[in-house]
């Protein structure tokens, strides 16, 4: 049987509600960070989710200049599934013979 929380827990309503510090210590962080780091996070995240190819995903969120904010955002927003989705962009780049650092500092 599932253990599922009860949404009418004290307990649970308290938590819903709490504010989770190490999100919002990593928000500052990727905040402090370069625009062009975080199109470099945002293109390998979706690189691992989608296998799309690379350089277009790149060149298209270089162009997209999506504000700070609403990338980081984004970026938060995949939390959960962020280690699967830079662990699978690791293992694609590797299986077709990219350089992830390559690709993404060949400016």
């Amino acid at each position: 049987m599932l253990n599922v929380p009860n949404p009418f827990d004290k307990k649970e309503i308290k938590r819903a509600f709490d504010l989770n510090t190490a999100e919002e210590d990593l928000k500052k962080f990727l905040l402090r960070l370069p625009y062009s780091r975080l199109i470099q996070i945002m293109t390998i995240m979706y690189y691992g989710r989608d296998g799309d190819d690379i350089i277009s995903l790149y060149k298209h969120f270089q162009q997209m200049k999506e504000p700070k904010d609403l990338t980081v955002q984004t970026i938060l927003e995949k939390l959960n599934s962020l280690t699967q989705y830079f662990n699978d962009a690791i293992v694609n780049a590797k299986n077709k013979g990219i350089d992830l650092n390559v690709v993404l500092n060949n400016k």
